[in-house]
């Protein structure tokens, strides 16, 4: 009985080695899906744009089917018209190894009213089906920075600095000749 027991646990071994070795590898996903930059940056009132760069690094064609987005405050807002155009135009489909280059995904407009600072917890996510048919999603997270405002000076105040320079110049030309004349 001891026998039976040493040959049904080698069986049972070798049953589960096979199983192991049998199965099917595991995939990679084949869309890459790059950010240009993880972080945009803008000051209030103005738009930003979002740039990725999809890749279709598997051995079969892929079809882009739609986007969608998720923005974290309601002083950003976003506009995937540029992704849409994407989807419209006939490149919503990737042959193996092509790659859409760097092309705006998504418009984010911040709001007058947003103060400086970094708003994270934001994504972009595109739906994409394989030969098969399956679909499959692939996210990106992005930061939105918003960022103060560069301040230029008034053009009055430039004219006036214009002005003290000129007449700083022209007291530097009478006092450098008045003391050319005293010390002959």
């Amino acid at each position: 009985m001891r026998a039976d027991r040493k040959t049904l646990l080698v069986l049972a071994s070798v049953a589960l080695c096979a199983f192991a070795f049998c199965s099917a590898p595991a995939q990679a996903d084949p869309l890459d899906f790059t950010l240009s930059a993880t972080t945009v940056s803008g000051t209030a009132g103005t738009t930003v744009g979002l740039f990725a760069t999809l890749t279709n690094t598997g051995s079969d064609t892929i079809s882009i089917s739609a986007d969608s987005f998720s923005i974290s405050s309601a002083y950003l807002t976003g506009d995937d018209t540029p992704f849409f155009n994407f989807l419209l135009s006939a490149a919503s489909t990737l042959a193996p190894g092509a790659t859409t280059g760097p092309m705006d995904i998504l418009d984010i407009a911040i709001s007058s009213l947003a103060t400086p600072g970094l708003y994270g917890s934001n994504s972009f996510t595109v739906d994409w089906t394989d030969s098969t048919g399956a679909s499959f999603t692939t996210s990106q997270d992005f930061t939105a920075n918003v960022t103060n405002p560069i301040s230029t000076p008034e053009p009055g105040v430039l004219l006036q600095l214009f002005l003290g320079l000129g007449a700083v110049a022209l007291g530097f030309r009478y006092w450098k000749r008045d003391c050319t004349v005293a010390n002959p």
